[in-house]
Formats: C-alpha cells, sequence, structure tokens
C-alpha cells in the first residue's frame, strides 16, 4: 500500500495546530487558576509546536517537490508556511533558553508565541486547504 503525500502532509499539519491551540487553552486556564502544572503544560506544548511545525514543513516541501499530486494550495501558502515555521523555531528555542536562565521569565513570550503561532498556523492551515474543496 503505497501512502500519497498529501495525506501525509495533512496529517503532519494538524499537529502543531491542534498543539497551539491546546497549549494557549492551558496557558490561559493555568493563569486563571493558578495551576503551575496548566503552565508547564502549555511551555511543553509551545515546544511541541516547534518540532512538529518542522514535521510539517518538511512534509510539505516533500509534497512540492513530487509531482503526485495536482492541487495547488493558495498562493500565498508556502509563504506563510515558512514564516510559521521559522518563528516556531525561534520562539521555541527562545522559550527553552529563557526557562533555563536563573530567573524565569518566559511566561510572558509563551502568551505570545502560543498566540502568534495560533494564528499563523490556522492562516496557513486555511490557504493550504483553499483549493481543496
Amino acid at each position: 500500500m503505497e501512502i500519497n503525500p498529501l495525506n501525509l502532509h495533512i496529517f503532519f499539519v494538524q499537529f502543531p495546530v491542534v498543539l497551539s491551540i491546546f497549549g494557549l487553552i492551558m496557558f490561559i486556564l493555568g493563569i486563571i487558576r493558578r495551576a503551575s502544572v496548566m503552565l508547564e503544560t502549555a511551555f511543553y506544548s509551545l515546544v511541541a509546536v516547534a518540532v512538529s511545525s518542522m514535521f510539517a514543513f518538511l512534509s510539505g516541501r516533500y509534497l512540492s517537490s513530487s509531482e503526485t499530486s495536482s492541487l495547488l494550495p493558495a498562493p500565498g501558502h508556502k509563504h506563510v508556511a515558512s514564516l510559521s515555521v521559522l518563528l516556531a523555531m525561534i520562539i521555541g528555542i527562545l522559550v527553552l533558553w529563557l526557562r533555563y536562565l536563573p530567573v524565569r521569565r518566559e511566561r510572558v513570550l509563551v502568551l505570545l508565541g502560543l498566540t502568534l503561532l495560533s494564528l499563523l498556523l490556522l492562516l496557513t492551515e486555511m490557504l493550504g486547504l483553499a483549493n481543496l474543496g
């Protein structure tokens, strides 16, 4: 059984989108309830967004290099996807670095990063799905 690269890319794309929204919800609930476990979950979900967005990006690059798909995403999809992955990696590395400094100040960056990445990843997915239906 052969795997269709388009289905594989759509599968990988769901992880960073869902993880960023999940992390944002966990962060907001953690602030409201003053629950450090929820804030930790938001932190690690941001790191997971950075890692999983790289897999989604690489599967999209493989898809664009293969001639197996006749469906093309909207024109801005590739640029927004590149920006999303770049920002996810920068924010993920920066948050990890801030996390292990003597004075921990990563909360604001986690909130801003999760909010920005949630919006960018949703936009990327909408542009990618524009020509599917």
